[in-house]
């Protein structure tokens, strides 16, 4: 069993990226991982690399505040196009593992560890595109 999570964040759904761009990471993921209850528990980090896609009308952002109306963002002015993925690549990274030990320490150190384990998921995607 497993759960998925998209680090990019609701960034993604309301900003315009080329297809092999990599966003900026949210770090709710790793502060996720340190809270839950699993040790260790790895984090596989995928990308879904858009190869070609087809781009069509904007979606008023009124229509996103339906699905989530505290997410700033939906609050803008405007609209996101429809963007339909015609070919996708998918990179599977190596897997992080967050242990006992990155969870216990002083608030300080846990947020170190957070920005670590941000930016290695990051990494191992940029990386695994670069490869392509």
């Amino acid at each position: 069993v497993g759960v998925g999570i998209f680090p990019e964040g609701a960034e993604q759904i309301t900003r315009e990226t080329s297809p092999g761009e990599v966003g900026r990471f949210q770090p709710g993921f790793a502060h996720l991982a340190l809270a839950a209850a699993v040790d260790p528990l790895p984090i596989l980090p995928v990308a879904v690399w858009a190869q070609e896609e087809w781009r069509g009308v904007d979606i008023p952002m009124a229509f996103f505040r339906w699905f989530d109306p505290t997410e700033p963002r939906f609050q803008q002015e405007g609209g996101h196009p429809v963007v339909l993925y015609r070919r996708v690549v998918l990179r599977v990274g190596s897997p992080l593992w967050v242990g006992r030990k990155q969870r216990q320490g002083s608030r300080r150190e846990r947020m170190q560890v957070i920005q670590e384990l941000t930016a290695a998921a990051r990494e191992q995607v940029r990386l695994g595109l670069a490869e392509r």
